[in-house]
């Protein structure tokens, strides 16, 4: 098996009344390389964010005018290559999550950043994808394949995303999977799928907030339920270590380890 990088679940709504949530968990095996973060500057916009201390990127962050960021686990991802002379519009897969939250404010403009720059990694950069959501509840997911970006973009469905999703989910709305209740990504993404399928769409902020609650609570994984090095003498458990949930049009972050989170 290989190893878990950035394993975790993502979903975004608006509720009846305007007000935009992004939510996601965040699992592995250890959390002590999580840090909290928050800067204002007057060379960018203020952010807060979750970041890794560890591989110096940013997992999570929002911006003060409502835009977010996610990085979540894509083994698929092959970043750009930057042709010679081009090293002025180079952008390290690092640099992301600093360089977005600090610059702009709504997701045609991460869009248009993005095209705009040769996205490269280096030896330690870890694989993944992205998703963006703004205040007001456009979403885009972003994916490096065969060193090119795709964009796929939402404004009034939800958007659902765990780690090495394939593009055959969005298309069916979710993985044909014949038991949804395991911590597999496809599982996740499946219970995530049936949530917003049986759910009335929240009614307001209040609402809102307990429903992205409740989805992050559909796809936490226990302590036990999955390992990663099997087989190697490790044996380490990998398991939800932090829930994010946002409130765009308020501008509110909460980050919390998952034992702290409300039921």
């Amino acid at each position: 098996m290989k190893v878990l990088l950035l394993t975790c679940s993502y979903a975004a709504f608006k509720t009846q009344d305007g007000h935009t949530f992004s939510a996601r968990t965040f699992d592995g095996t250890t959390r002590d390389n999580i840090q909290k973060v928050q800067t204002t500057t007057d060379q960018v916009l203020g952010y807060s964010a979750v970041i890794d201390t560890v591989k110096n990127i940013i997992l999570d962050g929002m911006n003060c005018i409502g835009l977010s960021i996610s990085a979540l686990g894509q083994e698929r991802a092959v970043y750009q290559t930057v042709p010679e002379g081009k090293e002025k519009q180079a952008l390290l897969v690092n640099e992301i999550g600093p360089y977005i939250l600090g610059t702009c404010a709504t997701v045609q403009e991460v869009k248009e950043t993005l095209e705009s720059f040769y996205v490269h990694g280096n030896q330690d950069t870890p694989l993944l994808s992205f998703a963006f959501c703004d205040a007001e509840g456009k979403q885009l997911f972003v994916e490096y394949v065969d060193g090119k970006p795709t964009f796929r973009e939402l404004e009034d469905e939800p958007g659902i995303l765990t780690e090495n999703a394939e593009p055959s989910w969005f298309n069916q709305k979710g993985p044909q999977t014949a038991d949804n209740k395991g911590p597999t990504s496809a599982e996740r993404f499946q219970r995530l799928v049936k949530a917003f399928q049986e759910t009335k769409q929240p009614e307001n902020c209040a609402n809102g907030q307990y429903f992205a609650y409740q989805l992050m609570n559909r796809v936490t994984i226990k302590k036990g339920e999955w390992w990663v090095f099997p087989g190697e003498g490790k044996n380490l458990p990998c398991y939800t270590q932090y829930t994010v949930i946002r409130d765009h049009k308020n501008k509110q972050f909460s980050y919390s380890y998952v034992d702290e989170v409300p039921k």
